[in-house]
């Protein structure tokens, strides 16, 4: 329940037009999920912070991340990335191992991209599966790049602009989220962080779940999870 309300009464109502509503989205007019999830935000005062313990946490991952894959310290990283917060996370987590920092514009060209790798000796990149092309064209003739990192998933699905519609009707009905509400979706360490942050809403795939189910309830009963009111998954949903 959500202000003594029930779920199933909070989403009775919902269809289209109430979703559109809410997200000032007229039929005949331009929709962009971008503008949407970021600009409508600010201007309505809403923001997204990383604190320095999310930045300390991070960026500690990835410098484990990076030795543990073999880069040395020493050794020359490339961020091939655009200004995503993986660039700046990145950034620290090289300087924390020891490694040398090589932040390239991501508008490169392959040529351009293949001049400096090659006359620094790069020998791991960083980057995003948009950029990989330029980088498969070059790195035969790159005999020091040894690794290539890509910050984002190898697979995905096109959304339209228009799927936001859909996609906050998710978030309503399926998801029951509500204004207040901490949204956690699957991590590592999940049962601690879950309540740290005192979670209320928890989205995970049916693997993970199975995962959890498999190690007891043992687990669970050592971590404070009264705050959980909601667990949802791909398939499923669950009170």
């Amino acid at each position: 329940m959500v202000g003594g309300v029930r779920h199933d009464e909070r989403v009775a109502g919902l269809d289209w037009t109430v979703a559109r509503a809410e997200l000032d989205i007229t039929l005949d007019g331009p929709v962009n999920i971008g503008w949407h999830c970021s600009d409508r935000n600010c201007a309505q005062g809403r923001a997204r912070l990383l604190t320095y313990d999310d930045l300390r946490v991070l960026s500690n991952g990835m410098a484990n991340f990076l030795s543990g894959a073999g880069v040395c310290p020493g050794d020359r990283v490339c961020l091939f990335l655009d200004r995503v917060p993986e660039l700046y996370l990145a950034f620290l987590g090289i300087l924390k191992m020891g490694a040398t920092a090589q932040p390239l514009f991501s508008a490169f060209g392959e040529e351009s991209l293949f001049t400096r790798l090659d006359d620094a000796g790069t020998s791991a990149i960083v980057t995003q599966r948009k950029h990989l092309a330029k980088i498969r064209k070059i790195r035969d003739r790159l005999p020091a790049l040894a690794h290539v990192i890509v910050t984002d998933l190898p697979q995905g699905a096109m959304h339209d602009h228009g799927s936001i519609v859909s996609q906050y009707l998710t978030a309503k009905s399926a998801l029951d989220l509500s204004p207040g509400d901490v949204y956690w979706c699957n991590a590592e360490r999940w049962y601690g962080l879950l309540e740290k942050h005192k979670a209320t809403v928890w989205y995970s795939a049916p693997t993970a779940i199975r995962l959890l189910t498999r190690e007891g309830k043992e687990l669970a009963r050592r971590h404070d999870l009264s705050s959980l009111r909601h667990l949802s998954s791909k398939f499923s949903t669950a009170h």
